[in-house]
């Protein structure tokens, strides 16, 4: 745990008091945003379906393919994984800055 005041850091990773947490994208959600990865700034803790939201506002072709057309989960293809460790299913979890969403198709073969 780092214990250096934010007063004697440079905010080189954040933006004035906003958190940032990283959505990696893989297959057909990569294919369809055109990219990799998306950092998404939020102000307050914030749960993974207000996350989601976010990630439609930026990326819209997501929605209805990768996103439910309700923009509050993933549709039935796709699964979320957090950091690598866990895969999370409850959209209500709350993630915290630094932390690593990833979104894949749950078709994957080994």
């Amino acid at each position: 745990m780092n214990t250096q005041s934010n007063e004697s850091k440079p905010a080189n990773n954040r933006l004035d008091n906003y958190d940032s947490v990283t959505i990696e994208l893989f297959g057909t959600a990569r294919l369809l945003a055109g990219k990799n990865k998306i950092s998404i700034t939020y102000d307050n803790p914030t749960h993974l379906w207000e996350l989601l939201r976010k990630l439609a506002d930026i990326e819209p072709k997501l929605v209805g393919i990768v996103i439910s057309n309700d923009r509050n989960s993933l549709t039935k293809s796709f699964i979320l994984n957090l950091n690598g460790d866990r895969f999370v299913t409850d959209m209500n979890e709350v993630v915290v800055s630094g932390d690593n969403v990833l979104i894949f198709s749950s078709q994957s073969g080994g």
